[in-house]
This record gives structure tokens, C-alpha cells and sequence, in this order.
């Protein structure tokens, strides 16, 4: 279901178009009517989505800090 959310809320946003949890909510019902759809359980979700996207940047974000300052020749400025 995770593919399913990601490729209606990519849609949405390339239309500029608002989304609501209870819009997501009947998305999914209408794709799986068999199988019940708790908004608040949806919301932590997709919480839990943003926090590791979120993360992940972080931690991209530090490595190449890390791996710009390993790599970068140190310059020494000896004349005055």
C-alpha cells in the first residue's frame, strides 16, 4: 500500500492539488474495498514515512560533509 499512497500523493502535488487524509483514506478503499483503512493508523504512517525520508536526508547530507572534508587538500598559507 506504501506504493500505492506515495504514487496518489506524487500526483496530487504535480497537480498542485490539496490532499486530505480522509481523500487518501477513500483512495485506498476504492482500490481495496476488501480491507479497512484507519485514518489515525494512515496519519502515523505516513508520519513515520516523513521522519525516515527525513532522516535518511540527514544522514546523506552528513556523510558527504564527511567524506568533502576527508577528501579536501589541506592548504597552508606560509607567506605573510
Amino acid at each position: 500500500m506504501q506504493t500505492v499512497t506515495r504514487e496518489y500523493v506524487r500526483s496530487a502535488n504535480k497537480e498542485g492539488t490539496h490532499i486530505t487524509l480522509e481523500m487518501l483514506c477513500k483512495h485506498l478503499e476504492d482500490i481495496k474495498p476488501e480491507q479497512e483503512f484507519s485514518i489515525r493508523t494512515l496519519g502515523r504512517a505516513l508520519d513515520r514515512w516523513v521522519a525516515i525520508q527525513k532522516e535518511n536526508a540527514f544522514k546523506k547530507q552528513v556523510n558527504v560533509r564527511h567524506n568533502t572534508e576527508r577528501t579536501s587538500p589541506v592548504l597552508f598559507n606560509l607567506g605573510k
